[in-house]
């Protein structure tokens, strides 16, 4: 690797790690911090020399101070179940991440065609089966269109998205009555493409978990107080036509949810997807056994605006087809210039079927990101430094950060 050329150390930087699926990214942040707090990329050294310290680091008391002395924060966590573009800054680079909260992002996402999940996902419990097997690439091609440009979307009922201090998954799965309906938000989809049609060739199955007579009382529940609130509004706005509903109160969960002004998305269709507790439970034939041949599959690739929600995309195409979906892989590419697939030609434009703004305006080159791997091995071992000093993790994060001054 040729010598970095670094300004004075220690530096603030923002850099992106491939977040694997399985782990929060808590976890996520945890392990990297404990490494920036090893490291005179980011803290001024107290020892002589370049260091050589290869103890294992996850064995390693932790140091109690580093969050102090270094200021590291993201730019927009992912849940466990996602992986991919996790952006981090350190010290200074810290202040700059609120940019990340309203970029354009990009997903990759796998959908499952038949079955419907509470959570939208694979880890949820299934609400509800329907006929697939007439749904073809064709089919779910035609049905992309209504999904591309400015929507709103609303927020899936089993989310960390919160509403006066909780998150709405809580409020479902205990039957607490919502204050309010949840509010749609606006969104762009600035591409939206079928990039595979891998069919029933592979190996994903339905979750085995359903959803329960018991946990759609406790939804109804939830649901109910919303739909009081919401009509106690109704007869407030007819009693006073003049009054309108200027602010929005948004609270961010793992994923910021952060509005862009409705203004620039105005007009815009309404995508309405169903909630658990309006669908029957039902126990087909269809449903798919460790013998049975196992349901269709195909691949999408979504570039759009901050607060999206992809696997609300995926769960209201497969209604569109006549059908139901849930997502069984989910990775974000991309968050503004960070990427996993960092392009040959810096200056890559993202591709918009949207006439409008020009998303790619102020564009700069692509940056990568630091694979996992290295991460994980050296939270193991630091493993050998080499003539400058460096450890195999260093010079991943020197390769494709963002100092900022």
């Amino acid at each position: 690797m040729p010598k970095a050329e670094l300004p004075p150390l220690p530096l603030s930087a923002l850099f992106a790690v491939n977040k694997p699926s399985g782990v929060s990214s808590m976890s996520v942040i945890d392990t990297v911090t404990s490494l920036l707090g090893t490291s005179r990329l980011f803290v001024r050294s107290r020892g002589k020399g370049k260091g050589k310290d290869s103890r294992n680091v996850k064995n390693r008391p932790r140091c109690r101070s580093t969050r102090r002395v270094l200021k590291v924060g993201d730019g927009g966590t992912l849940d466990p179940f996602t992986d991919g573009i996790l952006v981090l800054g350190v010290s200074l680079g810290a202040e700059k991440l609120t940019e990340f909260h309203d970029c354009v992002t990009e997903y990759k996402t796998t959908a499952l065609l038949g079955c419907e999940t509470d959570s939208y996902d694979s880890e949820g419990a299934q609400v509800r089966s329907a006929p697939w097997k007439s749904v073809t690439r064709e089919g779910v091609e035609a049905g992309l269109p209504r999904f591309r440009g400015s929507i709103l979307q609303t927020p899936p009922i089993f989310s960390v998205l919160k509403m006066d201090g909780k998150s709405l998954y809580e409020y479902a799965r205990r039957g607490i009555p919502f204050p309010r309906p949840i509010e749609k938000s606006p969104i762009t989809v600035y591409s939206l493409s079928l990039v595979e049609w891998i069919g029933t060739d592979h190996m994903w199955r339905w979750p085995e978990e359903k959803f329960t007579e018991e946990d759609k009382l406790r939804l109804e529940n939830a649901l109910a107080g919303a739909e009081r609130r919401g009509e106690n509004e109704s007869i407030d706005a007819s009693a006073t036509p003049a009054k309108k509903k200027t602010e929005k109160e948004i609270d961010d969960g793992a994923i910021p949810e952060r509005v862009p002004n409705p203004s620039a998305v105005d007009p815009a269709p309404t995508l309405t997807h169903t909630n658990p507790a309006n669908d029957p439970i039902e126990s087909t034939s269809s449903q798919v056994g460790e013998d049975a041949e196992p349901s269709s599959a195909f691949v999408l690739s979504m570039t759009v605006s901050g607060g999206t929600y992809a696997r609300c995309i995926v769960h209201d195409l497969g209604h569109a087809v006549g059908s139901a979906a849930h997502v069984v892989t989910l990775t974000r590419v991309r968050q503004g210039r960070f990427t996993l697939e960092p392009a040959v030609d810096p200056q890559n434009e993202v591709e918009t079927d949207v006439p409008g703004p020009d998303v790619n305006a102020g564009l700069v080159p692509d940056r990568g990101c630091v694979p996992w791997d290295v991460i994980a091995r050296a939270r193991e071992d630091l493993g050998e430094r080499d003539e400058e000093g460096w450890c195999e993790w260093e010079r991943a994060v020197i390769k494709v950060m963002e100092i900022v001054e």
